[in-house]
């Protein structure tokens, strides 16, 4: 089978599979139930410094073959994710933040890397990823704080990617996650089967929209990823819609990807293991 080690910037995993930040990953019986064989790294619960306790549920919904997404970054608060990164020392983690000033913590409590969450859709604060100043300053001042890789997560949503991607670089960014998720809202019709209870005409979330997700979301990642190429030196991670088959992992490495952080198939009962599995075969089949 192919060599599967990656290197992005400084931090060398065993794959390029990495299992991105969501509800899951907030306590140690499932992070440890999802670090399988062809997992590379687990990003924590994106964390706030107090306990967060997040938007109104549901926070998921099924829409066609995808995702609406709202959990509003509900944690349980840095020192309580830090005690798991101490208790976890077999699994490589890496932090998420929603505050710059968090690098620290889980640097010092043992995580691989911290990811700079600067592009939550569903938070009612502004979105610092859409703004290069302050993804810049984000960078710098973690980057100030530890000597872990730090990784900027954008958006592509309402922002000149471009330009924030050019200023994570320039503040020492070892790469960056493209794309965090668009807004997006459905409706409850009746004719799709839904958890929980429903009225007709309700919004499918709790709070009333949130983000869109799944391999609809794909090709405008493929596309934003192919014209970073151009831009940028440092390594691109994409997420959104890039493992929910083999196809889909395919596509993301042909746009140019170095590796691929995914949520989605978590929630839609496939394993993303055996889906990077048969992209290992398919490239020996293709002798790629």
């Amino acid at each position: 089978m192919k060599k599967t080690k990656c290197k992005i910037g400084s931090l060398e995993l065993r794959t390029p599979l990495i299992l991105g930040s969501c509800d899951l990953f907030n306590n140690v019986e499932s992070i440890r139930k999802n670090y399988k064989d062809l997992v590379g790294a687990i990003v924590l619960k994106t964390t706030s410094r107090e306990p967060r306790e997040g938007h109104k549920k549901p926070h998921m919904a099924k829409f066609g073959d995808n995702l609406l997404v709202a959990s509003g970054n509900a944690n349980p608060g840095i020192d309580a994710m830090c005690k798991i990164v101490r208790e976890l020392k077999d699994i490589p983690l890496i932090g998420s933040v929603m505050e710059p000033s968090l690098a620290k913590e889980y640097a010092e409590a043992g995580a691989i890397a911290v990811e700079l969450n600067l592009s939550c859709p569903n938070l009612e604060e502004d979105i610092p990823a859409q703004h290069p100043e302050e993804v810049f300053e984000a960078v710098k001042k973690a980057k100030s704080l530890c000597d872990v890789p730090i990784i900027a997560k954008l958006t592509g949503w309402n922002c000149n990617l471009r330009q924030t991607a050019k200023a994570a670089e320039e503040a020492g960014a070892e790469a960056i996650v493209v794309s965090n998720l668009f807004p997006g809202m459905g409706f409850y019709t009746g004719l799709v089967e839904q958890e929980g209870a429903y009225k007709i005409g309700e919004p499918l979330l709790g709070r009333g929209y949130g983000a869109y997700t799944g391999k609809a979301f794909l090709s405008g990642v493929l596309l934003m990823i192919q014209r970073l190429r151009k831009e940028i030196k440092i390594p691109i991670i994409a997420t959104g819609g890039c493992c929910n088959d083999l196809d889909s992992i395919v596509q993301t490495f042909m746009s140019g990807a170095v590796a691929i952080e995914t949520v989605t198939p978590l929630y839609q009962g496939k394993d993303p293991s055996k889906l990077y599995r048969e992209y290992l075969e398919w490239r020996e089949k293709n002798d790629i």
